[in-house]
């Protein structure tokens, strides 16, 4: 099949100094296909951008959700506008107020680690009256109240601390933003706080060491279905969700539900499970394979115990 038709996920090792939309854009205009991503990385930053293509974009909402991993340095001793280096920054601490030991350090990460209660940073695509909080930012206009989100840094590892850089491992939940984090370690000690370098080493289920980098992306020969040099970088649609419960469907109960119907012996299968989200008061999803492992679609089975489709995918 044509790269083009293929619908998959492309894990992409992004340079800094790129958006995550120009790697998009690239990525589109390369391979002509539909083209999203599931969770953005700041232009600074680097590592694992996983990208939706063709049909997966309709499910990256379902991938996106899923925890992340960081390399962090964290300087110490000064603050700018973004959180991060690029930004307008300015000293907020002498260098003798930076002699920090490592058990405090090591204590001040401890303390912070778990579930925050963050102001979200100005540089950021959170909206707030339908527009963008770093619109407001660009423009110079401040806000009465910034907007305050729960992170969950689930796990923070030391590295080393030396000449006011910190050097951290993260592991955070979606929706965390490390800025904030930074920000919020420069307050706790007193000094200020920024991010001087970000990388994503993974984005849960998939890892940076399974991407492939940007340019070899768009080297990648298309003719005559050259698709080896993307070697693990590319995930068929039906490999994607491997948690996700999973249902197979016969080519009967397959044609019915790409016509929008939930076949009733796929309900009569499900009423258990029914049931059980009645009772527990928890949704669940279930991929909807056919009898060749293709992903069909998604159904989920409500708090109410109602089946519905939520996802329907062109096969």
């Amino acid at each position: 099949m044509h790269i083009p038709e293929y619908s998959g996920l492309l894990l992409i090792d992004k340079p800094d100094g790129l958006t995550s939309h120009d790697v998009v854009y690239k990525i589109r205009k390369k391979y002509k296909v539909k083209v999203g991503h599931c969770g953005t990385l700041d232009p600074f930053a680097s590592g694992l951008l996983v990208l939706v293509l063709g049909e997966a974009t309709k499910i990256a909402s379902y991938i996106s959700s899923e925890n992340k991993y960081y390399d962090c340095e964290i300087l110490l001793g000064k603050t700018s506008d973004t959180l991060d280096i690029t930004g307008e920054s300015k000293v907020t601490a002498k260098l003798k107020d930076l002699n920090f030991s490592q058990k405090e350090i090591q204590d001040a990460v401890k303390k912070l680690t778990g579930i925050l209660s963050l102001e979200v940073p100005m540089y950021s695509a959170v909206k707030v009256n339908g527009k963008k909080l770093y619109e407001y930012a660009r423009q110079e206009k401040t806000l009465e109240k910034i907007p305050i989100r729960e992170m969950n840094f689930l796990d923070i590892k030391f590295i080393s601390y030396k000449e006011n850089i910190l050097k951290i491992t993260m592991k955070v939940s979606s929706g965390t933003y490390v800025r904030a984090w930074a920000k919020a370690f420069g307050e706790y000690l007193k000094v200020g706080g920024l991010v001087k370098s970000l990388r994503r080493t993974a984005s849960l289920p998939y890892s940076l060491d399974k991407s492939i980098d940007l340019q070899s992306a768009l080297n990648v020969d298309l003719t005559n279905n050259k698709l080896k040099s993307l070697n693990k970088s590319f995930i068929p649609i039906s490999n994607t969700l491997p948690k996700m419960n999973k249902i197979f469907l016969s080519n009967k109960e397959s044609n019915l539900l790409k016509n929008g119907q939930i076949p009733h012996s796929v309900e009569n299968y499900l009423v258990v499970a029914q049931k059980t989200a009645q009772n527990l008061q928890k949704s669940s999803l279930y991929k909807a394979l056919n009898n060749e492992e293709d992903l069909l679609g998604i159904l989920e089975i409500a708090t109410s115990g109602k089946l519905s489709i939520k996802r329907l995918l062109l096969n």
